[in-house]
């Protein structure tokens, strides 16, 4: 079963500092998030060192991405910047992205 779009939002507090990290993990169903990343990497011709590079986020943390794993929010919005698109175009199912590209 897919998982549902969702937004969490996790607060760390760091146990040797005073201050509170805030991490905002997004839970998206991670194998179509996958498959559209991979489809703008191959359109681009990127490969994935070459992302990690651009978009300052490890090796590591892009190849668990593109295996199915759940990015951190942070990680999405450096892709996506790197990438050159929206992040909401990662989000959205195909069917709502026709929608709206269809509005005026």
């Amino acid at each position: 079963m897919p998982e549902a779009l969702s937004l969490s939002i996790f607060i760390n507090t760091m146990a040797n500092k005073k201050e509170t990290d805030i991490d905002i993990f997004v839970l998206v169903e991670t194998s179509k998030l996958a498959e559209k990343i991979q489809a703008i990497l191959d359109k681009k011709f990127y490969n994935r060192p070459y992302l990690a590079r651009i978009s300052g986020v490890s090796i590591n943390t892009i190849h668990n991405l593109l295996n199915g794993r759940n990015p951190t929010f942070a990680t999405l919005l450096c892709v996506t910047k790197a990438l050159d698109v929206q992040l909401y175009t990662l989000l959205i199912d195909s069917k709502s992205n026709e929608k709206l590209n269809n509005i005026t």
